[in-house]
């Protein structure tokens, strides 16, 4: 508020102070409100930047630790187990180095800002191709996965949308033990298209619950946590979301999403 200017009035002027000075007071409260928001958004950023960069260190240190002790075993070894050693320990750290790839693959699509190119895909094909690609690792695991497509096309982006729910069916069917079922169905429900990814595994652990899509947030020892987290940037950018559902036994999340114009 401006201040008011002294009308002259004895009386008015000693409401007018009370005025400007109510006014004074006000405008110093926000102020400093302001900066304490500030400092507090500081603060929040930089916890979560600790909590990635600590996150990052670890999933960085376990894979060099081991191809450190696979070379020093192998140099360790007499000359004439060499050979063999040698070609054992090339074959851990080839393993480990694509673990490293991995995470900076997925650290670089959760940094970089998603182009997305929407187009309309015809679901039950779509949904399908992707099941696909899990079809022998669910085999292998001796689980089962079940499709319910109840919508018959929706506009989005095929590529980014597809890597979400890869996500999420690899996340069920690692936590599913043998004989279990991971379900994947799509309906819509009024503007938006609803795609469930659902298992009969051992659920979530209640310690991830708080900090479910938050970036290595895992309960898995070889896990890196961007999963969902990565799930979570692609749901945003198609102007939606994704949530855990209750479920029981297992777990179950719905990423639900706008009509996107191609």
């Amino acid at each position: 508020m401006p201040d008011i200017a002294p009308t002259g009035d004895a009386e008015l002027d000693r409401i007018v102070r009370v005025v400007n000075d109510v006014s004074a007071r006000l405008n110093k409260a926000q102020a400093e409100a302001q900066c304490a928001a500030a400092a507090l958004a500081r603060a929040d950023r930089l916890a979560a930047l600790g909590r990635m960069a600590a996150g990052l260190a670890h999933e960085i240190r376990t894979p060099l630790a081991t191809m450190r002790l696979k070379a020093e075993n192998a140099l360790a070894q007499p000359h004439t187990d060499a050979p063999g050693r040698q070609a054992q320990a090339l074959q851990a750290m080839l393993g480990q180095i694509a673990r490293l790839e991995h995470l900076v693959r997925s650290l670089l699509a959760m940094t970089q800002p998603l182009q997305l190119h929407p187009q309309c895909v015809r679901l039950g094909p779509w949904i399908e191709q992707h099941v696909a690609a899990y079809a022998e690792q669910a085999q292998a695991a001796g689980v089962s996965i079940e499709t319910e497509v109840a919508a018959e096309q929706w506009c989005f982006d095929p590529l980014h949308l597809g890597r979400a729910v890869e996500n999420l069916l690899s996340n069920a069917l690692q936590h599913t033990p043998c004989g279990g079922v991971v379900r994947i169905a799509a309906h819509t429900e009024g503007a938006h298209l609803l795609l469930r990814v659902s298992d009969t595994g051992t659920g979530v652990a209640p310690e991830v619950l708080p900090r479910l899509f938050e970036p290595f947030v895992t309960s898995r020892a070889a896990g890196t946590g961007l999963g969902l987290a990565l799930v979570q940037e692609i749901a945003m950018a198609h102007g939606g979301s994704v949530q855990l559902v209750g479920a029981a036994p297992g777990a179950c999340f719905d990423i639900e999403i706008p009509w996107l114009s191609s």
